[in-house]
């Protein structure tokens, strides 16, 4: 690590050592087979070795797991706390729908494939997309392989998938272009040197009764890269840290306005996507302890360059589906419990009133 992330790694341990003598046995997740706690684990690890970059502590997935030299036994505990709330399942109809259009060689084929399809909901979109695409790929040849502005993307390519399927959600707004997140400015520390911006934010329509953005919680960060470099390219790691950042925020706020409720906290999931070109990879993140989160990444997959590679198409749609079906779920985990607070609000508020006999 750079000497700046390195001292940026002292400054976070020691707020987090300060608010971990303040986190009573109870709040921490009892590896059982060892006896150990998982977050005493972990800032110890850090400390130790001071090989944590500052944007990724805290967060394990499938490869740190390894370095923290537990015993199997609680490593399975571990994983087996991250598939209690398995992942949705892409429907076998949608598949369906897709083959069809795997056959599609030009425009007006796949117009006429479109015709013979339902015109509701997401076959719909699978239609609407894969015409789209159809029709870019006819009409200007190697247009994904161009050297295209991120502005390209965001415009022509993407909407189709994303943003109309999102705007169906009607307790969220797609913002899109350097867009702040409001988890950010409720951190008790902040693992951003500066406040980051984003391509596109999924968040909350509806303020506080107060006007302000604190009730405002964000389930989905998108960033765009304008051409592909690779995954060791230091552009896609910058902005793949960007966004491990993000997701991180957005589930510590979340925590916050829930009350760290651990029905919500055991289930809710938050989205990152990351493109690059005509690549894409999806990012989930939960929560499976007090200030302690799982990455899960998927495979880098890619838009299709040519007609006969429309096959492509499925692995695309099915990250987008999955990434929709976990935000939606995250909607009404959220609103549920503060639909249920505000009532508890109004009947305290009732039962204290002057007038109340």
């Amino acid at each position: 690590m750079e000497v700046s992330d390195t001292k940026r790694l002292q400054e976070i341990l020691g707020c987090l050592e300060d608010s971990r003598m303040t986190l009573t046995d109870d709040k921490k997740m009892l590896l059982t087979h060892g006896n150990v706690y998982l977050q005493d684990i972990m800032l110890d690890y850090a400390r130790r070795t001071g090989e944590v970059k500052p944007i990724h502590f805290s967060i394990l997935d499938a490869e740190s797991i390894t370095t923290l030299d537990l015993v199997r036994e609680d490593c399975e505990q571990i994983t087996d706390c991250v598939e209690e709330s398995p992942l949705p399942r892409f429907p076998l109809e949608l598949l369906q729908a897709l083959e069809k259009y795997e056959k599609a060689n030009s425009y007006e084929h796949s117009c006429l494939i479109e015709r013979t399809m339902s015109h509701r909901g997401d076959i719909k979109w699978i239609g609407d997309v894969s015409c789209h695409i159809v029709r870019l790929l006819e009409n200007s040849g190697t247009i994904f392989d161009e050297d295209l502005s991120e502005g390209v993307w965001d415009c022509l390519v993407y909407p189709r998938f994303l943003d109309e399927v999102f705007c169906e959600i009607p307790e969220l707004v797609l913002q899109r272009k350097e867009i702040s997140l409001s988890a950010t400015r409720y951190q008790p520390y902040s693992y951003f040197i500066n406040e980051p911006r984003f391509d596109a934010i999924a968040r909350r329509r509806k303020l506080s009764a107060d006007g302000s953005s604190q009730s405002c919680y964000e389930l989905l960060v998108l960033e765009t890269i304008r051409k592909w470099e690779g995954e060791l390219s230091a552009k896609w790691l910058n902005d793949f840290d960007k966004l491990v950042g993000g997701l991180r925020a957005m589930l510590c706020h979340i925590g916050e306005l829930v009350e760290n409720d651990p029905t919500v906290m055991k289930k809710i999931k938050v989205v990152g996507i990351l493109q690059a070109g005509r690549r894409h990879q999806l990012l989930i993140m939960s929560c499976i302890g007090k200030d302690v989160f799982y990455l899960k990444c998927g495979h880098v997959h890619e838009l299709p360059g040519e007609l006969k590679d429309m096959k492509k198409l499925q692995y695309i749609f099915a990250s987008y589906w999955k990434a929709r079906e976990i935000v939606r779920c995250g909607v009404r985990l959220l609103e549920e419990f503060l639909q249920r607070n505000l009532e508890q609000d109004q009947k305290a508020m009732n039962i204290l009133s002057p007038n109340f006999l």
